[in-house]
């Protein structure tokens, strides 16, 4: 399927190489799956190494460019919702559409831009994603210096937008940590104050349980996509073209039921310390948390 949708667009561009479309495509999914330099990969491949990262680049410029087919936001509800119910059994939070959450992607430093080097002590992009009861990534905006607070990545990203302006049903919702701002249709836990009461404490501990997919995927994505671990990119401005296809690719690999252990370590981070201030959630968000917090009593 992978092949049928894009192969067209490869051949639209008219390259000069003759090197065909399965061999650029294997090409770049192992350049995804290794750190192998592109002089190995070339070597390899049989290529030479200037046509072997342009091979590369045009192939995962066309995933990027066709994430639409792949990476796709849901049009049933419901059936997110039974599939989440069905994974976490008992234990699942109710109402969730898909869980949210960023990780860093290390970048090389540039001497001319701190704004990517983050609290971590290292520099990187931000990766936010949303993702199914399946692992697969609903959403993906990804490009933001690894600087940035999860709360300003999430308020600046299309699936926010689309959440505020859309007709949500008012019972469903995304799950987020501590980092994103609580509201109709993001669910966060309750702030640990240190005084939190038992319904509160099982609140958070039903969110996380459910929330723990969206650092599966990652989990997942990095283990597959050896890549992503060290992103080795003369200009930041191409780092959205590899993290973009590895996400189609490892979305495809879903799709094609290729069994990967699932319960390999996480891969999320808390992109910031701290947790994001209550004092400006609306009401009707606070009201929804309350109600659900009653519900699981």
């Amino acid at each position: 399927m992978l092949i049928c949708l894009t192969q067209q667009k490869y051949v639209s561009l008219g390259t000069k190489s003759v090197l065909s479309y399965e061999t650029a495509l294997l090409t770049t999914i192992w350049c995804l799956a290794n750190q192998e330099s592109f002089r190995g990969i070339a070597d390899r491949f049989g290529l030479g190494k200037g046509n072997c990262h342009e091979v590369v680049m045009r192939v995962m410029k066309i995933l990027y460019n066709e994430r639409g087919r792949f990476i796709l936001w849901p049009n049933d509800y419901k059936k997110n919702v039974d599939e989440f119910n069905q994974c976490r059994g008992q234990n699942s939070f109710p109402g969730v559409i898909g869980c949210v959450d960023g990780t860093h992607i290390p970048i090389p430093g540039s001497g001319s831009d701190n704004s990517y080097y983050n609290r971590k002590g290292f520099h990187s992009v931000i990766l936010q994603g949303v993702c199914n009861a399946k692992l697969q990534f609903m959403d993906i905006f990804c490009g933001f210096p690894g600087s940035c607070h999860d709360a300003n990545v999430w308020k600046q990203s299309p699936v926010y937008e689309l959440l505020k302006s859309s007709n949500i049903p008012a019972d469903l919702h995304l799950l987020g940590d501590s980092a994103y701002p609580l509201d109709t249709f993001l669910m966060c836990p309750f702030r640990d104050n240190g005084h939190l009461t038992n319904a509160q404490k099982k609140f958070n501990v039903t969110l996380s349980s459910t929330r723990v997919v969206i650092e599966m995927a990652y989990g997942r994505l990095k283990q597959k996509f050896r890549r992503l671990k060290y992103l080795q990119v003369e200009k930041v401005e191409y780092a959205k073209y590899y993290i973009m296809a590895a996400c189609v690719l490892h979305n495809v690999c879903i799709d094609e039921d290729d069994n990967q252990d699932s319960s390999c370590s996480n891969a999320s981070e808390d992109i910031n310390a701290g947790s994001v201030g209550e004092e400006l959630v609306n009401s009707a968000a606070k009201e929804k948390r309350l109600e659900i917090m009653q519900n699981l009593l």
